[in-house]
C-alpha cells in the first residue's frame, strides 16, 4: 500500500495527537516521511520498504524470523555503517516501535542540526537516530536483524550495485533527498584518508603563516636569525605531502584540491 503525504499527516491527526504539533514543526518534508513509517508501521503492523527496493522473491521467510509472542521488531544492517530505516516489519503496537516513537518529540531539534540540515535530519527521525535506538536503547530481545546478505544492498561508496547473490531485494538509485551537503559528506565517509591529509595540511599551512609572520618580524635585526631555510623547507614539505597524496590516491589528491579551492573563494 503507498502512503501520501496527505494519509500520513490524516493518520498522525486521528491516532496520535499528541505528535501532530511536532511532525508539522518539522522543516524538512524527510523528517516527516521518516516519522510517518514508524507510525504507520505501528498501526497497522506489517513491513515498511522505501520506494527504490524491489523484492526479487516473497519475503515471506525474513518476517518468519519475527516472533510475534514477544513483539519483536526486524530491522536491517547497512553495508556502510550501522541500521537502515528503509526496511522494517513489526507487529502492531509494538513496544519496541512504541518506545522509540514516544522519543521523538524530544528529538525533534538535535544539537547538531543548528549547524547542518543533514544532521537535523539524521538526528531527529532519520535513520541514525533510529539505528541508535534500536541498537542501544531498545530491549535487544525484541530487536531481529536482517543480515547484509540478505538485505542485497551496497555500500555508498560503490559507483554500481549489481544484484547479490542470495539477496532478497534489489536496490535502485534511491537519496532523492540529498541535498549537496549530504554529498559532500557521504563523499568524505568515502574517502577518510582525504581528512587525514586535510589536518596535515592545515597543520603545515599554520606553520608556514607562523613562520611568515616571524620572518616578517624579524626583518632588519641583527640579534634575530634569519627564518628563511626553515620557511623554505617547511613550503616544501607541503608540496611533498600533496604529491604523496597524488601519488597514494588520486580521487583522493583531487578532492582534496576541490575543498582547499572552496575554502579559498
Amino acid at each position: 500500500m503507498f502512503w501520501t503525504d496527505k494519509d500520513n499527516l490524516e493518520l498522525i491527526r486521528q491516532k496520535y495527537p499528541w505528535f501532530l504539533d511536532t511532525y508539522n514543526a518539522y522543516p524538512y518534508p524527510i523528517q516527516r516521511a521518516d516519522a510517518a513509517r514508524y507510525f504507520v508501521v505501528l498501526t497497522y503492523g506489517g513491513v515498511y520498504v522505501d520506494l527504490d527496493v524491489q523484492p526479487m522473491r516473497d519475503i515471506s521467510p525474513l518476517l518468519c524470523k519475527v516472533d510475534s509472542n514477544v513483539e519483536q521488531i526486524l530491522v536491517t544492517e547497512t553495508p556502510n555503517m550501522g541500521l537502515t530505516n528503509a526496511f522494517f516489519a513489526a507487529v502492531p503496537q509494538s513496544k519496541t516501535l512504541s518506545g522509540w516513537v514516544h522519543q521523538l518529540p524530544s528529538l525533534a531539534n538535535p544539537w547538531l542540526g543548528r549547524f547542518s540540515p543533514h544532521f537535523e535530519v539524521m538526528l531527529s527521525a532519520g535513520s541514525t537516530r533510529y539505528w541508535r535506538h534500536m541498537a542501544t536503547e531498545a530491549n535487544q530481545s525484541t530487536v531481529v536483524r536482517l543480515p547484509l546478505a540478505e538485505w542485497g544492498a551496497c555500500s555508498l561508496c560503490s559507483s554500481s550495485c549489481p544484484t547479490q547473490p542470495g539477496a532478497f531485494f534489489v536496490h535502485g538509485r534511491g537519496n532523492s533527498w540529498h541535498g549537496v551537503e549530504t554529498k559532500v559528506l557521504n563523499w568524505i565517509s568515502c574517502h577518510p584518508s582525504c581528512l587525514v591529509w586535510v589536518v596535515v595540511c592545515m597543520v603545515v599551512c599554520a606553520a608556514v603563516t607562523m613562520l611568515e609572520k616571524q620572518a616578517s618580524h624579524s626583518e632588519g635585526s641583527a640579534d634575530t636569525k634569519p627564518l628563511g631555510p626553515a620557511l623554505g623547507a617547511t613550503k616544501t614539505i607541503c608540496a611533498a605531502l600533496v604529491s604523496l597524496l597524488a601519488l597514494v590516491s588520486l580521487p583522493d589528491a583531487i578532492g582534496f584540491g576541490v575543498m582547499l579551492f572552496v575554502l579559498a573563494v
